[in-house]
C-alpha cells in the first residue's frame, strides 16, 4: 500500500508540474572560449521585448517568452554588447536552446544547442577544455545507444572493457586499480570478495555525463591506475518534465524453456528478503552450537530456519523495465532559482545460462567436469532525488540516490568429480538470494565570492553499501556406485557446507566524507591564471558477518538420503539418528575493518603563453586501515603516507587541436577484503577463496601524450600513447590445494603496461546527402602491452601479460539521426583482444578470456507530435560464445585440439520492446 502511494503522490506531482510548464522558453549557456569555463554575470537580452537574465554560476540562463521572432544580444565585462543570432523562431510550448563562446571582443556562435555535457557536443567540449587527458559520454549518447546502465555506457568509452556485465577495466589493467566518484563523492567497493565496484548498479536514465580521467591532477583523488571515473547524476532542469516509459522483452536462451525457481519471499520483486531467508534473531550463537547443544536440540534448530529445499519448472516472465521521471524548475527571482529532478525505477530481468566448467591440476589432470544451468532472476530498484538552489553567483545542490541490485538464482550442477581419481557422477543443486543496497546523499555548495575572483567548491556527503546473503543453500548427490542411483551426501560426524550446507553473510559499509576546494583566479601578462588548494576526507567503517551451518546424517545408509531435494530436509527427517545442524562457522568468518583518508593538493592552472597551459602540483594523502578479528584477537593495520606530483601540459596549435603531455605518481591500494584472512567457498567456482594480510600498496608511475583535433561540433579525433610502471602491483592469482582451485592475492615484483588509443567521432555530412547528412560513424581501438615480473623463489621467476590486460579493445558504432522523421538508430560492436581471467604459476598456467565480438543495435522513432518515443534494442545479436582457457600449447590463441577449457557458455541474446511518452 505503502509503494502504490509513493508511485501515485511521485505521479500526480509531476503531472501538475508539466502541466504548468506549458510555456516557451529560450536556454542557453555562455562561455569562455580560451578555456571553456562558464562566463557568471553575462547579461542576455532578448529583443525587441527587452526581456533580460543573467547566467548563473555555470553560464545557464533561461528566459521564458511568447510566441514569436527574437533577437539574442549579449555583453559582459570585457566583451562587446553585440546581437549574436537574428530571427529565431519560438513556437507554442517550445524551448529553444542556444550557446555564446565568447573570445576578445568577439561574440561568436558556436551552436544552436547549449553545450552541456549531457550533450554530445557538450561532453567533446568539456574533454576538450578539461585540465587533463580524458573520455566521457553523455547523456544523449546512453539514450541513444541500446545502453541499460552505467556499465554499458562505459564500455563504449576508448580503452574500456567490461568483465562480468559490471566490472571495469580500463587500458587492460584489472578493475582494482580503478577509482570511481558519484557526484565527486569517492565510491566504496561493492563486492566482498574483491576491490572493484558493480557499475550496473546506476541506471542509464538516471546519469548525466560519465568522464573518464586517464592521467592525474593534484584537485583528483590519485588512487588509481586505469581511471578515475565520474559520474554526474542529473541536475536542475531547464524546465519542467515529467516522462514515463516502459519497456519489454526476452533473452533468447530464456523464453520456451522451463526455468527452474524456488519459493522466496514476499519482497523479492524489490531486491530485498523478508526476514523468511534470514537467521532469527533467538538463534543461538556459534558457540552454543558448537559447544552446548545436543544433538537433538541440534536437530531441532531445524525449526526455526526454512525447510523450502525444492525447485520447480515454470515459464520465465518477460524481462520489464518501468520508470518514471520527472523535474520541477521555478524562478524565484530574476536572479535566483529552484528545481528538483526525481525518478523512480524498477528493472527485471530473467536468464537462463548454461556453462560447462572444468579444472585441470597440473594442465592435464581433470579435477571435475560441470554443467551447471543457471537460472537467476536480476533486479534493479532504486531512484533519484536531487534539488538546487541557484543564484548568479552560488549554488547549493542536494543529491540523492538509492539502488537495490539483486539477484535470486536457482543452479542446477551434473557432472563428474574426479577429485579423488575416481570419476564420480554428481549432481548438486544451489539457491541463493543475494541482495546490494546503495544509498548515496550528497549537500555541495559552489560559490564564486569576492568579486568573482574567488571560487569556493565544498561536499559533505555519506553512503551506505549494505548487501546481504541471507540463506544460500547447498546441497550435492553422489553416484558412487555407478547404478543411476544418486545419493545425498550428507557427511557423518563433520559437516561439509559444499556437500550439505547454508551459508548467510552480511556486509555493511559506512562512508562518510567530505571536501573543500578553494580556487583563486588572477592574470600575470594579462592571461589568466588560477591557483587551487583543497583536502578531502574520508572515514569507512565495515563490518561484515558470515554464518556457516552444515548438516550431519545420524547413521549410516540412511533411507532419506535417497530422496529429492523437495523431500530430503522435510522438518520430519530431523532427528539425532536422521539429520541434524552443525557449526562449521571459522573464527575468521567475520571481521571489523575501518579506514582514514585524509587528502591536500595544490594547484596551478596557468596559461605560459596564448597557446600553452599547464596545470601542476602536488596531492598528500595520508591513509590508514585497521583490519580486526575479534574472535581471535588479531589486528592488522596498513598506514601509508604519499606525496604525488603530477605534471598535464596543453598546446593549443590551433583552435581546433591540442597536443597532451602528462606525467604523474598514482597508487592502488589493498581492500579490506584482499587483505582479510577470511575464507570463503565460492560455489560457482567450485573454489576457495581468501585473502592475503602481507599486501603492499602499489606506487603507480605514468606518462601519457595525446593529440586531439576537433573539426566541428560534436566531432573529434584523437590519437594517444601512454606508458605505466607499477611497483607491487597487485592480482589476483589462482592455484589448487587438496585437488581444489584456490583464489587469493598477491604482489608481482613490477610491471609496465604501455599502448595507444585511438578515438574518432565524425558526420558523414561531406557526401552531401540527404541520408548521409544524418550519419555519424565514431570508433575508437586501444592497442595494449603489458608484463608483470615475479622473482620470489616460489614463483621462479615468471613474467607474463597482467591479469584483465587485452592485447587489444576496439569499438565502432554507426548512428542515424533524422529530426525530420524522429528516427534514430544505432549500431554498435565491441570486440576485445584475448586476456588473463585468472591468474596461474610457475606450475598452473593462465585462465585466458578469448576474444568475442558484442553487436548491438537500436531503433527509436518520435511519434504523436514527438511527445512519444517507441524503442527497439537488440543486445549481444551475435550471442558468440565465451571461452576460458589454458593456452597449452603457447600460440596465443585458442586452438580446440591442444587447450584445456575451464569454462565455456553463452550469454544469449536480449530483445527489448519499449515506449516512452513526455506528459
Amino acid at each position: 500500500m505503502k509503494l502504490r502511494f509513493t508511485i501515485v503522490a511521485f505521479s500526480f506531482l509531476f503531472i501538475v508540474a508539466a502541466l504548468n510548464a506549458q510555456k516557451q522558453t529560450i536556454v542557453g549557456k555562455i562561455v569562455n572560449a580560451d578555456n571553456g569555463k562558464p562566463l557568471t554575470n553575462a547579461t542576455i537580452t532578448i529583443l525587441p521585448i527587452q526581456k533580460k537574465a543573467t547566467s548563473d554560476i555555470d553560464g545557464n540562463f533561461v528566459i521564458n517568452v511568447p510566441i514569436g521572432n527574437y533577437n539574442v544580444q549579449a555583453e559582459a565585462v570585457g566583451f562587446e554588447t553585440k546581437v549574436y543570432l537574428n530571427n529565431i523562431t519560438i513556437k507554442a510550448n517550445q524551448t529553444k536552446d542556444v550557446a555564446i563562446a565568447m573570445e576578445g571582443n568577439v561574440v561568436r556562435v558556436v551552436s544552436t544547442k547549449a553545450p552541456k555535457r549531457e550533450t554530445v557536443a557538450g561532453i567533446i567540449s568539456a574533454i576538450k577544455n578539461n585540465s587533463t587527458i580524458s573520455s566521457g559520454i553523455s547523456q544523449a549518447q546512453i539514450r541513444s545507444l541500446p545502453i541499460r546502465n552505467a556499465a554499458d555506457a562505459l564500455k563504449t568509452i576508448s580503452g574500456i572493457t567490461i568483465q562480468d556485465n559490471k566490472f571495469v577495466i580500463i587500458r587492460g589493467l584489472a578493475d582494482r586499480y580503478n577509482m570511481a566518484t558519484l557526484n565527486g563523492a569517492l565510491l566504496s567497493s561493492t563486492e566482498p570478495d574483491r576491490k572493484t565496484f558493480a557499475f550496473d548498479i546506476f541506471p542509464s536514465n538516471i546519469i548525466d555525463n560519465i568522464i573518464v580521467n586517464k592521467a592525474a591532477l593534484p584537485e583528483l583523488p590519485g588512487e588509481f591506475g586505469g581511471g578515475l571515473i565520474q559520474i554526474q547524476t542529473k541536475d536542475i532542469a531547464d524546465k519542467s518534465f515529467f516522462t514515463a516509459s516502459i519497456s519489454s522483452g526476452f533473452n533468447t536462451q530464456t523464453q520456451n524453456a522451463d526455468f527452474y525457481r524456488y519459493q522466496g519471499g514476499k519482497l523479492d520483486y524489490l531486491g530485498l528478503d523478508d526476514g523468511n531467508r534470514k537467521l532469527p534473531n533467538n538463534f543461538p550463537t556459534e558457540r552454543q552450537v558448537r559447544t552446548r547443544l545436543s544433538t537433538g536440540q541440534k536437530a531441532e534448530l531445524s525449526n526455526m530456519l526454512n525447510d523450502s529445499w525444492h525447485y520447480t519448472p515454470q515459464n520465465a516472465p518477460l524481462n520489464s523495465n518501468i520508470q518514471l521521471s520527472g523535474g520541477y524548475t521555478k524562478a524565484l527571482s530574476k536572479n535566483r532559482k529552484f528545481g528538483v529532478v526525481a525518478n523512480a525505477m524498477h528493472n527485471q530481468s530473467f536468464r537462463n545460462t548454461n556453462i560447462n566448467k572444468a579444472f585441470y591440476e597440473g594442465g592435464s589432470f581433470e579435477k571435475f567436469n560441470f554443467n551447471d544451468a543457471q537460472y537467476s532472476r536480476n533486479l534493479l530498484v532504486g531512484g533519484l532525488l536531487n534539488a538546487s538552489y541557484q543564484t548568479k553567483t552560488s549554488k547549493i545542490s542536494w543529491k540523492n540516490t538509492y539502488n537495490i541490485i539483486s539477484s535470486d538464482a536457482t543452479i542446477l550442477r551434473n557432472g563428474i568429480d574426479n577429485g579423488s581419481g575416481t570419476n564420480v557422477p554428481v549432481k548438486s543443486y544451489l539457491l541463493m538470494f543475494k541482495s546490494n543496497r546503495l544509498m548515496n546523499t550528497q549537500l555541495a555548495g559552489d560559490h564564486k565570492i569576492l568579486n568573482n575572483t574567488w571560487r569556493l567548491k565544498w561536499n559533505a556527503n555519506a553512503a551506505r553499501l549494505f548487501q546481504d546473503v541471507p540463506d544460500m543453500k547447498n546441497l550435492a548427490f553422489d553416484d558412487a556406485d555407478r547404478n543411476g542411483s544418486y545419493i545425498a551426501n550428507v557427511p557423518q560426524f563433520t559437516g561439509n557446507a559444499r556437500s550439505a550446507g547454508r551459508f548467510f553473510s552480511k556486509l555493511d559499509d559506512i562512508i562518510v566524507g567530505g571536501s573543500l576546494d578553494i580556487a583563486r583566479s588572477f592574470k600575470i601578462n594579462n592571461r589568466e591564471q588560477t591557483i587551487k588548494i583543497g583536502g578531502l576526507y574520508q572515514y569507512k567503517n565495515r563490518q561484515f558477518r558470515s554464518r556457516v551451518l552444515g548438516i550431519i546424517a545420524g547413521g549410516n545408509n540412511l533411507p532419506e538420503l535417497l530422496l529429492g531435494p523437495d523431500k530430503i530436509f522435510n522438518l520430519a527427517n530431523f532427528s539425532p539418528t536422521k539429520f541434524y545442524y552443525d557449526e562449521l562457522t571459522t573464527t575468521s568468518n567475520q571481521y571489523d575493518a575501518i579506514s582514514n583518508n585524509y587528502n591536500a593538493y595544490l594547484q596551478l592552472d596557468n596559461n605560459l603563453t596564448s597557446k600553452l597551459k599547464a596545470s601542476w602540483g602536488l596531492r598528500l594523502e595520508d591513509f590508514a586501515q585497521t583490519l580486526t578479528f575479534k574472535s581471535i584477537n588479531r589486528v592488522k593495520q596498513f598506514a601509508n603516507t604519499d606525496i604525488l606530483p603530477s605534471l598535464n601540459l596543453t598546446y593549443a596549435l590551433s583552435k581546433k587541436t591540442n597536443l597532451r603531455l602528462s606525467g604523474s605518481k598514482t597508487l592502488a591500494r589493498p581492500e579490506f577484503r584482499e587483505i582479510s584472512i577470511f575464507s570463503f567457498y565460492d560455489f560457482e567456482r567450485n573454489a576457495l577463496i581468501f585473502g592475503n594480510e602481507n599486501l603492499k600498496r602499489t606506487k603507480i608511475y605514468n606518462l601519457d601524450a595525446k593529440y586531439e583535433f576537433y573539426p566541428s561540433n560534436g566531432e573529434v579525433i584523437t590519437v594517444g600513447a601512454f606508458y605505466k610502471y607499477f611497483k607491487s602491483p597487485i592480482e589476483a592469482n589462482t592455484d589448487f590445494n587438496a585437488g581444489s582451485p584456490v583464489y587469493s592475492f598477491l604482489n608481482a615484483d613490477f610491471a609496465n603496461n604501455f599502448g595507444v588509443e585511438i578515438d574518432a567521432r565524425k558526420k558523414l555530412t561531406f557526401l552531401n546527402t540527404k541520408f548521409t547528412n544524418n550519419l555519424t560513424v565514431f570508433t575508437n581501438l586501444a592497442l595494449i602491452k603489458s608484463d608483470a615480473t615475479f622473482t620470489t623463489p616460489t614463483l621462479l621467476k615468471i613474467k607474463r601479460a597482467m591479469q584483465g590486460q587485452s592485447s587489444y579493445v576496439v569499438n565502432v558504432g554507426l548512428s542515424y539521426e533524422s529530426a525530420a522523421s524522429g528516427v534514430v538508430a544505432n549500431l554498435f560492436v565491441n570486440r576485445i583482444g584475448r586476456r588473463i581471467a585468472f591468474v596461474g604459476n610457475d606450475v598452473f598456467l593462465p585462465i585466458w578470456e578469448n576474444p568475442r565480438t558484442n553487436l548491438d543495435l537500436q531503433v527509436s522513432k518520435k511519434v504523436l507530435k514527438n511527445k512519444m518515443e517507441v524503442k527497439i534494442a537488440v543486445n549481444d545479436l551475435l550471442n558468440q560464445r565465451a571461452i576460458f582457457y589454458q593456452d597449452n600449447d603457447g600460440n596465443k590463441k585458442y586452438n580446440t585440439s591442444t587447450d584445456k577449457v575451464f569454462y565455456n557458455y553463452k550469454f544469449g541474446t536480449n530483445i527489448t520492446f519499449g515506449a516512452s511518452y513526455n506528459f
